[in-house]
């Protein structure tokens, strides 16, 4: 079975984009995917911006890539 870190940093490399799940960005930003649904409802601007794709939020690398550089350099986005 293969990680699911490795198939992401694999379609990353070729260059594909691709958008990235709650467990996904749970990773980059060292939370449980269960914190991810409780913030998202709690308060949802200590998340990363999302949009829906059926039932399921999805995020686009780059977005939440400047999302944590705008929350560590002190800015709001």
């Amino acid at each position: 079975m293969t990680n699911p870190e490795d198939a992401l940093d694999r379609l990353l490399r070729q260059g594909i984009k691709c958008l990235l799940t709650d467990k996904d960005v749970a990773l980059l930003l060292g939370i449980k995917r269960s914190g991810m649904r409780q913030r998202r409802y709690k308060a949802p601007e200590t998340l990363p911006p999302s949009f829906m794709v059926g039932k399921c939020h999805r995020y686009i690398l780059e977005e939440v890539l400047a999302w944590i550089e705008a929350k560590k350099q002190g800015r709001s986005v």
